[in-house]
């Protein structure tokens, strides 16, 4: 089943501001250059390439950049600049000490263990959020002979 585009406009919100967060400006080296040129503005070109949008977008780059264009989005931690096709962190909202974040981020965030290891996002995702809303789910994965594999535990910030 296909989600709405008010679940995909949602979704693609959510995963903006988990760009843009705190944690991931502190450990995302790429996306911490990206922030140091232009006054912070990413354009929506370079958006479409990160794996996770694409994945929202079932890799439809073309479909991806219509949504940033109609982008309906309240936030207190992002801004879009529809009209120059681009999106950053709101000025007003610095980024804290590293210490002061990481500190902040690992009171929320829990290691869970003993899910089945065919296991997908999207089930494990929707599961989570019966707890709260959540802010970011890493699944851990292993090394195999053709390549890697769910190991079935998983980190997830509230």
């Amino acid at each position: 089943m296909q989600p709405t585009s008010d679940e995909l406009n949602a979704k693609l919100c959510k995963q903006l501001e988990y760009y843009f967060s705190d944690y991931n400006l502190h450990t995302n080296a790429f996306i911490k250059d990206l922030i140091t040129k232009d006054n912070g503005w990413i354009r929506f070109e370079t958006l479409n390439t990160f794996n996770r949008l694409k994945q929202l977008a079932d890799n439809n780059s073309h479909e991806l950049h219509e949504w940033f264009k109609n982008l309906t989005f309240n936030s207190d931690l992002i801004e879009v600049n529809v009209s120059e096709e681009k999106v950053r962190r709101r000025p007003d909202r610095p980024l804290p000490p590293i210490d002061e974040a990481l500190k902040e981020y690992n009171e929320r965030t829990v290691h869970l263990d003993g899910f089945p290891e065919g296991s997908a996002y999207k089930d494990l995702m929707q599961w989570l959020q019966t707890y709260g809303s959540v802010e970011y789910m890493e699944m851990r994965y292993k090394k195999t002979k053709t390549g890697q594999a769910f190991k079935g535990c998983l980190f997830c910030t509230y």
